[in-house]
């Protein structure tokens, strides 16, 4: 075990089942209004292509207001997007880094972390870069007004997982050289490529899992789930002991996102167009998807719920693609921002 700084524990998880009453985000210092996602939405393309980078995470940055961050899946170019209801415009200054994944501790705060160790900093209105002194690609980051995490490694080499914390204005390197790669954290766990911790107060403690996971998310400290696979989708709930499986029947290709909050519905995101939402007694998914991209992210916000992804498996001339589950709403052309 590795001595560390303060942050939440959490739990074990309940079943998996359907959620009661919807309510809004709880862990988005932005989000004001009361929204409820519509239990008989449709699946639709928003928009497609966004961009010249594919699209990696979201974040809700403005009670109407969802940023969008994604790049190149080869490190070297880094976007940003701007949706409200009815408008999304790609910001014309790009980065030279890749952005995998973006939160944020209150309104008007958030970071995004990616390739080459690229962690963007932005605070009302002012945006700095806190670049950490590693060659890895940093996949995942959670930020709360006393501490941040970041986590990431090479895949391409053994050995090179690696834990990154902030603390007064400052990062660190609290665990290198991880056998296998971390690709996200979420409110004090961490998984990854036959990696898994808890932070718990003080302490990172390791959690025995042989499989890759790609993201983490709960709806509180006693129901946690984790998703991924290598051939097949893959979903895993922590039973206050250790990770174990959980249904996945009816969907069929690796699963890279899984989103869910306090009172709300459990959705995933996956290769080949999978989008689907549990119901409490099977997958609910279109048929055939609306969109066939690949899809690494999907994010709650207000009263619909948003898959990001694009032409993730192409190694050049890359683009976004945005698809939405809610009310129908026209497609969207993007723009640029002014």
């Amino acid at each position: 075990m590795v001595p560390l700084a303060l942050l939440w524990g959490c739990g074990a998880p309940g079943p998996l089942d359907s959620a009661v009453a919807p309510t809004p985000t709880t862990d988005s210092a932005t989000q004001t209004q009361v929204c409820e996602i519509p239990p008989d939405g449709e699946w639709r393309v928003l928009a497609d292509p966004v961009g010249s980078g594919v699209l990696l995470s979201a974040w809700t940055i403005a009670p109407q207001e969802v940023l969008l961050v994604g790049g190149e899946p080869s490190g070297q170019h880094g976007t940003l997007v701007h949706y409200t209801p009815g408008s999304l415009c790609v910001e014309a200054e790009t980065l030279d880094a890749t952005l995998w994944w973006v939160h944020g501790p209150r309104d008007g705060e958030w970071y995004a972390v990616g390739a080459g160790g690229a962690i963007l900093h932005h605070v009302d209105g002012v945006r700095t870069r806190e670049d950490v002194d590693t060659s890895a690609t940093l996949y995942g980051v959670w930020a709360t007004e006393d501490v941040v995490w970041a986590v990431g490694g090479d895949p391409f080499t053994a050995s090179s997982g690696e834990v990154w914390r902030r603390t007064e204005g400052v990062w660190s390197l609290v665990l290198g050289g991880i056998d296998g790669i971390p690709f996200k954290v979420w409110d004090g766990w961490i998984v990854g490529d036959n990696v898994g911790y808890r932070i718990d107060g003080e302490l990172l403690t390791a959690v025995s899992q042989p499989d890759r996971l790609l993201t983490v998310r709960g709806r509180g400290p006693d129901e946690v789930y984790a998703v991924g696979g290598v051939a097949n989708a893959l979903m895993k709930t922590w039973d206050g002991d250790a990770w174990v499986p959980s249904d996945t029947s009816g969907l069929s290709p690796p699963l890279n996102g899984v989103w869910t909050d306090a009172g709300e519905d459990l959705w995933v995101a996956g290769f080949s167009g999978l989008t689907a939402r549990w119901t409490g007694s099977t997958w609910d998914q279109p048929t055939p998807p609306v969109s066939l991209e690949q899809f690494h992210a999907v994010y709650g916000h207000c009263d619909e719920v948003l898959f990001l992804g694009g032409n993730l498996m192409s190694g050049s001339q890359n683009y976004g693609s945005l698809v939405r589950y809610g009310a129908p709403v026209p497609k969207i052309t993007p723009t640029i921002c002014p």
